[in-house]
C-alpha cells in the first residue's frame, strides 16, 4: 500500500543520512520511477526531501533545526523541468 511505503521511505530517511532510489526501489520492490514519485508525493505533502543527483540520485530529509525557521524557503525535489 503507497501510504505504507511514503511513511517507510520517510522512517528509512530519518534513520539515514540520505538513500539511492535505487535501494529505496529494491527495498520495496518497485520501480524506480516508482520511488521518484513517491518523493514528489512527499514533496506535496510539505515533507523537506531533496535530492542530489550524480551517478545514482541520493534521498534524504532536510533537518528541521532552529536555524531554519517556517517562513524560510526550503529547496523541492522535482522529478520534470517546467518550462
Amino acid at each position: 500500500m503507497k501510504i505504507e511505503r511514503l511513511i517507510a521511505i520517510i522512517m528509512l530517511l530519518l534513520e539515514n543520512e540520505t538513500m539511492s532510489a535505487s535501494a529505496l526501489a529494491q527495498r520495496f520492490n518497485v520501480t524506480k520511477r516508482t520511488i521518484l514519485r513517491d518523493m514528489d508525493t512527499l514533496n506535496l505533502a510539505q515533507i523537506p526531501i531533496y535530492a542530489v543527483r550524480g551517478k545514482m540520485v541520493a534521498l534524504g530529509l532536510w533537518p528541521l533545526t532552529s536555524s531554519i525557521s517556517a517562513s524560510s524557503p526550503l529547496p523541492t525535489y522535482k522529478t520534470s523541468s517546467s518550462p
